[in-house]
């Protein structure tokens, strides 16, 4: 299947297969893209990263990373304003599929669009939420984010620089590659919804990754033109602002609950409900 750009999906040719159990009490459908029943692929576009690579620690022991990638200057990089334009759509189109199957999915009846934006659907663009009121910020630009597989010890999708040379990741860490400014244009598959009790959202998988570094420093260069100035001025000056938080936190938490990989099924005749695009 060829990547195609989110703003040009074709809604009427996506659709999922019946809930399947997991292993691990998890519950998804496989998510099918075009009459031959291949998958949703498609590109990011080359996005800034608002922090650091994110790891977490698993009950079992093991690990899980996740990445988050930035929307800043989408209204000026055609590329980024495509594939944010694209997921907005499929939100919309997921709230109403969430909807029509809510009985199969989430074992509810009688749920609306508002209901499921409101408790149940975790978006593709994600926006942060003022911690006093639990309202959508637009402070700050909004993110998408992806799953980084790892297995065996070994990264599941190559990585590329910005001179299209493969990285040898035993060599070079990818948790120093994905810092804080750096930029990432990754090609992505849409693998699944997964669903439960606290609702559903669409899983990604990385294909391959490109990475440009941010703007480092190894040489000396400051300015001590004005270091004293500079520093009577920063000792009246608080170092933080009290009433600035991050957000993340909470979202990572919804979104970690990964499904196990396993092979989809032969595909069979869904009973899921298609959708037709309004326009």
């Amino acid at each position: 299947m060829k990547p195609v750009n989110m703003n040009d999906v074709d809604f009427t040719k996506l659709d999922f297969s019946e809930v399947n159990n997991l292993d691990n009490g998890g519950k998804i459908c496989y998510a099918n893209y075009g009459e031959d029943g291949g998958s949703l692929i498609t590109s990011t576009g080359m996005m800034e990263l608002p922090w650091n690579m994110n790891v977490y620690d698993e009950a079992d022991g093991g690990k899980s990373y996740a990445l988050s990638l930035s929307f800043k200057g989408r209204d000026t990089n055609p590329a980024t304003k495509t594939f944010y334009e694209g997921l907005e759509a499929l939100d919309e189109h997921m709230l109403q599929t969430g909807v029509d199957n809510q009985v199969e999915w989430l074992r509810k009846k009688g749920k609306t669009v508002e209901n499921m934006k409101e408790d149940y659907y975790t978006p593709n663009v994600r926006w942060g939420k003022d911690k006093e009121t639990g309202e959508i910020s637009t402070q700050y630009p909004p993110r998408f984010q992806m799953k980084l597989v790892k297995k065996n010890g070994r990264w599941d999708f190559p990585v590329f620089s910005d001179d299209r040379k493969r990285v040898d990741l035993e060599e070079v860490k990818l948790d120093d590659l994905l810092v804080k400014g750096a930029k990432v244009k990754a090609l992505i598959k849409m693998t699944t919804v997964w669903t439960g009790a606290r609702g559903y959202g669409c899983k990604w998988k990385v294909l391959q990754m490109k990475v440009v570094k941010g703007q480092q420093f190894t040489e000396y260069a400051f300015d001590d033109e004005d270091d004293e100035d500079e520093t009577m001025e920063l000792s009246r000056t608080p170092t933080t602002d009290p009433t600035l938080t991050t957000d993340d936190d909470e979202l990572e938490d919804e979104l970690l609950e990964e499904e196990q990989e396993v092979a989809p099924p032969p595909k069979t005749k869904r009973s899921v409900k298609r959708v037709k695009k309004t326009a």
